[in-house]
């Protein structure tokens, strides 16, 4: 799946924005192109640029306005993300 021009809704949810960062970190998605640290776990809302590098927003406005593709971020951090979505794909 590419990532770029993502954003992706984490709410007031520490724990998810680890979780997210940590998938992102493992697909080569980092903050600025070069940190792997957790950061900004308050942020409500994160966003891959078009150069795979990590943003974050802290507004919902300013994320509804937000031109890039929203992702879930089951796709993320579920390994059966895509086996389930298959699955609900074929009984519609």
């Amino acid at each position: 799946m590419n990532l770029e021009n993502t954003k992706i809704w984490i709410g007031d949810n520490p724990e998810l924005s680890k979780n997210i960062q940590l998938a992102l970190f493992k697909k080569g998605i980092l903050w600025g192109g070069i940190s792997n640290k957790i950061k900004h776990t308050s942020m409500m809302y994160l966003t891959v640029d078009n150069h795979n590098h990590i943003l974050y927003g802290h507004n919902k406005r300013a994320y509804e306005r937000n031109s890039k593709k929203e992702i879930s971020y089951n796709c993320l951090i579920d390994k059966n993300y895509d086996i389930i979505k298959g699955l609900l794909k074929n009984e519609s």
